[in-house]
């Protein structure tokens, strides 16, 4: 079986471009924007809020008097002011 060869420099190149289209979406886009407070917007991210719920609730043992919070991936933070 050949192995598939990897170029590393390609990956990170691909990453980094990935991370400043999505930079450049989130700054640009007229419902996400981080001036905007929209109704599209707010139903999105309480869509996702009850999706969250719903985990927090399942690992709460674990999560209950924490005070630190690591969000990976955050965007906008919403989820971190959740707990």
């Amino acid at each position: 079986m050949a192995r598939k060869i990897v170029n590393k420099a390609f990956i990170a190149m691909d990453y980094l471009e990935k991370q400043k289209e999505e930079i450049e979406f989130w700054k640009t886009s007229p419902l996400e924007n981080p001036l905007e407070f929209t109704i599209e917007n707010l139903v999105n991210k309480m869509s996702e809020a009850k999706l969250l719920l719903n985990k927090l609730n399942r690992y709460k043992e674990l999560i209950n008097n924490k005070n630190v919070v690591l969000e990976l991936g955050g965007g906008q933070g919403w989820a971190s002011c959740i707990l």
